[in-house]
């Protein structure tokens, strides 16, 4: 991959355990703490808003603490944080396991 993701990018990646690729979003770069509490995602302390993920569809509570991103990771989160499956359940992903970034939508 020529161009590593960078927060709010949508990309395609191969999940652990799983034979075909996913689509989430990157959420902070490696080296940046990120949270969430009561649906709203904070990157260093700051909160970020994500006008691609609808309120319905972030109404469960997916309360997340505070982790920093090592090198070489990332942290995935669905744009339906209410029905997905991301890193809040298996941790983070390698960077290697990043097919590419998706665009268009």
């Amino acid at each position: 991959m020529l161009d590593e993701p960078r927060s709010g990018d949508l990309i395609a990646f191969m999940p652990p355990g799983i034979s075909r690729p996913w689509l989430k979003r990157a959420i902070g770069n490696p080296g940046d703490a990120n949270s969430m509490l009561s649906g709203q995602l904070y990157i260093n302390g700051s909160a970020v808003e994500e006008p691609y993920v609808a309120i319905e569809n972030n109404a469960l509570p997916g309360d997340v603490q505070e982790r920093v991103i090592p090198n070489g990771m990332l942290f995935v989160l669905g744009d339906n944080r209410d029905r997905s499956r991301d890193s809040r359940h298996f941790g983070f992903i390698p960077i290697e396991n990043v097919i590419g970034k998706v665009t268009g939508t």
